[in-house]
């Protein structure tokens, strides 16, 4: 080969690269338009913990963004039905929520943690580690390391090594698996998971300890419409286990059809 012919090839491959970088940087900051369709859809979450030296306890709900935050209407405890009485104080609080006058949430308190997945990706190292397909699609593979000292601000990616799937055309995060390295604490008011938003209701903090050696595990899904919804958050490390499980993403066109569909 001669040195025309080699430089030619290696022109032809650094064309070829993906621009992950780019991606990268989209999957930080584009969230706002998803999180205004994600608005109209009714959901469930299984939530499955074992804290510590204690009994696996499971709870489900169901879930609207109908003003700033997350509502949560309880359905179920270890698997079983609440009780009627339960069930109609629950019914009384969701026609409570849904009576009150929608709230800008402009300057609400989870909007400023975005900033959290900023200064990740300023601080981190981050490698380009290929290509897959997860549902699918095509993903690029995205690695990062924290620096020696990374800034304490970053909840659980404080001290995470992980690994990202990035959709190769929207950008979203499909799945993140990250080994938590040493003993950290967060208190959020969203459930960060890359640059989807779900900010939870005024007053709830989405809040923990994890042990070094923990493994975070986020994934993502795509609806038949384009919409990028949770499917699983998961923190397991030794003798602790907390899961939230996301399902039955459903459109309602009035606040007075989720009072329906409630009951």
């Amino acid at each position: 080969m001669t040195r025309r012919t080699l430089l030619a090839s290696v022109a032809g491959l650094q064309a070829a690269a993906p621009d992950w970088q780019s991606l990268l940087a989209l999957s930080i900051t584009h969230d706002e338009d998803n999180l205004s369709l994600l608005r109209h859809y009714v959901f469930e979450i299984y939530d499955r913990s074992m804290p510590p030296g204690q009994r696996r306890e499971t709870q489900s709900f169901e879930v609207n963004l109908v003003g700033p935050g997350m509502y949560f209407r309880k359905l179920t405890h270890n698997d079983k039905p609440i009780s009627p009485q339960e069930a109609a104080k629950e019914q009384t609080r969701l026609r409570a929520h849904l009576s009150q006058t929608p709230a800008s949430d402009a300057q609400a308190p989870w909007r400023k943690e975005r900033e959290i997945l900023k200064t990740y990706l300023a601080t981190h190292q981050f490698r380009f580690k290929g290509e897959r397909a997860i549902d699918k699609r095509p993903v690029f593979v995205i690695t990062s390391k924290p620096p020696a000292k990374a800034p304490p601000s970053l909840a659980y990616l404080t001290s995470a090594e992980c690994r990202l799937s990035i959709d190769r055309e929207t950008g979203h995060w499909v799945e993140a698996v990250c080994n938590i390295q040493d003993s950290t604490s967060f208190a959020l008011t969203q459930l960060l998971i890359g640059r989807l938003s779900l900010p939870y209701s005024s007053g709830l903090i989405n809040r923990g300890d994890i042990s070094a050696d923990s493994m975070l595990t986020l994934r993502l899904q795509r609806l038949e419409d384009g919409l990028w919804v949770p499917r699983i958050s998961r923190i397991k490390g030794p003798g602790i286990l907390s899961e939230l499980s996301f399902s039955k993403f459903r459109k309602f066109t009035s606040e007075s059809q989720l009072l329906t569909d409630s009951q």
